[in-house]
């Protein structure tokens, strides 16, 4: 059982005496911005003022390519079998004979790699 030193009454009195003083001193304080300092609270400071954000001029973005209408992304081909994109990049990717690494999902029209992948994303029947 651990034992616990005892403190002298006259010890005791002594810190209520010190305590009473401290309070006493802190309501004697002035007060700031009409604050009461009786009470303990705490100081709420503004924030600092934000700088107003300026946005930059942003330029047009240009017409898609003409290039890009001979192209036949993969998103059009999922439109157009009606498949969710993340299902047909996942067949694609276990796919042999169709390499499209470092390069977009995308083939030009009417090329024998964008029937190879047709017929690799067509539903089975």
């Amino acid at each position: 059982m651990p034992v616990v030193k005892k403190t002298s009454s006259d010890e005791s009195i002594d810190l209520v005496k010190r305590l009473a003083a401290v309070k006493a001193s802190i309501t004697k304080a002035p007060s700031h911005e009409g604050t009461d300092m009786s009470v303990a609270t705490a100081t709420t400071a503004k924030p600092a003022a934000k700088k107003p954000v300026v946005k930059k001029a942003t330029e047009a973005k240009p017409a898609k390519k003409s290039a890009d209408k001979e192209m036949v992304t993969l998103a059009d081909l999922c439109k157009e079998l009606k498949m969710e994109p993340r299902t047909a990049r996942k067949k694609l990717r276990g796919a042999e004979n169709i390499n499209v690494e470092g390069q977009r999902w995308s083939w030009p029209v009417g090329s024998a790699e964008l029937t190879k992948v047709k017929k690799l994303l067509a539903p089975a029947s």
